[in-house]
């Protein structure tokens, strides 16, 4: 006895079934960046204070501080149920691998000598320092600081005095730089997004901005977990300067025009 040949269209559907069982499993290694990016912030051991420095630890993009001990982050992988960092001393270089494992509101690190646990400090991880802001000179007998600009002094020839609203690194970042940019191969091989970076074929998740509207500085994740470090100076309307660095390799620095 012979069966029934599949309909027409049930071939398709049944294909289609296929084929969405593993595009819905989650790339293990964009999990854990995702997790670590939850806990970025400052810890402390139960009991401790979060006043005292000594006792926190800080998860950051760049590193991780234990104390006074400072840790480069040199990648970020995948275990189960377990974040795996891959940590150098930068003084010694010395590499220290931790895992982490999140449970609820407590944080477990287990590694070479270290086994503690966790919790959140009630305070946020500290701003970023941002560059020191231009000294600019005024003429002894010019307005005290703070006063008004003279009608005309500095209009549109950008000197200080002019009616210019500040912006932040954010807003920037989205007005003057998201797009597609040339680089220096005369190629559109740069697209900078709020939430992700393609430059020169390597893919970033965007994690920070900051700086300032003249100096923008971008702290991202490359596809492998590396961090990098975008810094970013707008040219005008269509042309800014970019440097690249990336943890464990030389920084590298572009001209990049608008596609």
């Amino acid at each position: 006895m012979t069966r029934p040949a599949a309909t027409p269209f049930l071939l398709p559907l049944l294909a289609a079934l296929i084929l969405a069982g593993p595009a819905r499993a989650q790339d293990p290694l964009a999990a854990a960046r995702a997790d670590y990016d939850a806990i970025s912030g400052e810890w402390v051991e139960p009991g401790r204070s979060c006043l005292d420095s000594s006792n926190t630890w800080t998860f950051g993009i760049e590193g991780v501080r234990a104390g006074d001990n400072r840790f480069s982050l040199m990648g970020i992988g995948a275990g189960p149920g377990t974040i795996r960092l891959d940590l150098v001393d930068p003084q010694t270089g010395r590499r220290l691998p931790l895992g982490l494992m999140r449970a609820n509101e407590t944080l477990r690190i287990r590694g070479s000598g270290v086994a503690v646990t966790l919790v959140p400090c009630e305070r946020f991880t500290p701003e970023p320092v941002l560059p020191p802001a231009p000294i600019t000179a005024e003429p002894l007998d010019g307005p005290p600081p703070g006063a008004p600009a003279r009608d005309g002094a500095g209009a549109g020839d950008g000197t200080a005095g002019a009616d210019i609203p500040d912006i932040t690194a954010e807003a920037a970042y989205d007005t003057r730089m998201t797009g597609a940019w040339r680089g220096p191969d005369g190629t559109c091989g740069w697209r900078l997004g709020n939430t992700r970076i393609f430059a020169d074929g390597s893919a970033y998740d965007v994690v920070n901005i900051s700086g300032t509207a003249d100096r923008i500085g971008v702290q991202a994740l490359r596809e492998d977990g590396t961090p990098a470090t975008f810094t970013l100076v707008p040219q005008g309307a269509a042309t800014a300067t970019i440097t690249r660095s990336v943890v464990g390799e030389d920084s590298a620095g572009a001209t990049l025009t608008r596609c």
